[in-house]
């Protein structure tokens, strides 16, 4: 059977015994648990106290309760407090009572441990710019609370953070407990086997969170200067990008459309699709004093102005050496550092991140003629029936219309076109 047992802090430990079990089985594994040493130890059910002697059966635990642990070092503290705090009172004439406790209660106790975490994390996040960075955009609230100067607003927080855990577990454990009663019921055994696999995500996400939190960031992409026919311009280094591509107007900025090639044209599919308007052949790319030769594939899209790809990359035998944040060029004969995330255009950085797999896995038609370019720009409707004859073939809607508009709605050139892309 399992047992969920609370402290008075709010943490719970979940504990799996045999119904038979002594009660001083169970002390020895809340020690364990909860880290509170058994002689400390005294628990409640029902607002009645568990001999240790007493089986778990015999005291009416069932599969699924709740017990509360009370930690008698502490609660001998508080005691001999407020006898202090009474006596005191009673010397001078005063009736301080139970809520003076001689200016203690176990409110102050509580109080001042979540005031102790509170300034443990304040001090961890002044001292780590990374990780308040990180909590600023995946926790804004906590966030403003460890930034505020207030630091009961931090306390508060936690406060409620704590009673919001505990609330959900007790609901948890409530549920699972109804579902248990009748666990043969399929839909039950459906909703405890989802129950268990969402604990088990969580617990995941909590090691994530704690361990490698720098997954939860946005990871700057790759950018390097160069110029292009003598234009400065920011060009990503992306490996997974089958061609270097540039924007039109990127070209059209540089200086490069004269030597456009519309033969190439086509269309760019992956998880959407993209104008191809063509290819220059030859231009040249300058970094520090060093030249290059490149081939560029020119999109409609101007979202990225300037994409390095694995064909130009491996043209110039290229290293990407995150050890060191730096592009290397011909083993080593040009190293050109990578940008930072301040240095980066936003708009440009945005969309790369955004239209990645775009780009990453286009298909270049090679050869098309002119007449590609004209079907390009209809826009005409194509039969249901010529769609679907298409798409009976394997291949996805977007592809078919795609392949359509570039044979101008010849089905048996479309079909070609889609089984040699």
């Amino acid at each position: 059977m399992r047992v969920s047992v609370i402290d008075a802090k709010g943490n719970i430990a979940t504990i799996e015994m045999d119904e038979e079990s002594p009660i001083e089985d169970l002390k020895a594994l809340v020690e364990v648990e909860m880290n509170i040493p058994f002689a400390q130890q005294t628990l409640l059910f029902d607002n009645k106290k568990l001999e240790d002697k007493s089986t778990l059966k015999s005291c009416g635990l069932k599969d699924g309760d709740m017990v509360q642990v009370q930690n008698n070092q502490l609660g001998n503290l508080l005691s001999m407090i407020q006898n202090i705090g009474r006596a005191q009172g009673q010397g001078q004439g005063q009736n301080q009572g139970n809520a003076g406790f001689g200016g203690f209660n176990m409110g102050n106790v509580l109080n001042q441990a979540l005031k102790k975490e509170a300034e443990e994390i304040k001090r961890h996040y002044e001292s780590s710019p990374n990780d308040l960075q990180f909590i600023l955009h995946q926790n804004p609230e906590f966030a403003q609370a460890v930034l505020n100067e207030d630091i009961n607003v931090l306390i508060e927080y936690i406060r409620k953070h704590k009673e919001k855990k505990k609330q959900e577990e007790i609901a948890r454990l409530e549920r699972i407990r109804k579902l248990e009663e009748d666990p043969f019921n399929p839909e039950n055994q459906r909703l405890i086997e989802e129950e268990i696999r969402m604990k088990n995500v969580n617990e995941n996400l909590e090691f994530a969170q704690e361990y490698t939190p720098e997954v939860f960031g946005t990871v700057t992409m790759l950018y390097i200067d160069a110029k292009i026919n003598g234009h400065s311009i920011q060009a990503f280094v992306d490996s997974g990008a089958q061609s270097t591509i540039m924007s039109y107007k990127s070209a059209e900025r540089v200086g490069l459309l004269h030597l456009l090639d519309k033969r190439y044209a086509g269309i760019a599919m992956g998880v959407g699709t993209s104008r191809i308007l063509g290819r220059i052949h030859s231009a040249k790319m300058q970094i520090g004093s060093t030249f290059f030769q490149l081939s560029l594939t020119i999109l409609e899209d101007d979202k990225i102005e300037f994409l390095f790809g694995l064909d130009m990359l491996k043209r110039h035998q290229c290293c990407i050496d995150l050890n060191k944040n730096q592009l290397v060029f011909h083993g080593g004969e040009l190293a050109v550092p990578f940008l930072g995330e301040g240095e980066i255009k936003k708009h440009f950085a945005a969309d790369a991140n955004k239209d990645k797999k775009l780009v990453g896995s286009e298909k270049i038609p090679v050869g098309v003629d002119a007449t590609t370019e004209k079907s390009l720009e209809k826009s005409a409707e194509f039969h249901e029936e010529d769609i679907n004859k298409l798409m009976a073939l394997g291949f996805q809607r977007t592809q078919v219309l795609a392949a359509l508009r570039m044979c101008g709605g010849n089905v048996d050139m479309a079909a070609s076109y889609l089984f040699s892309s």
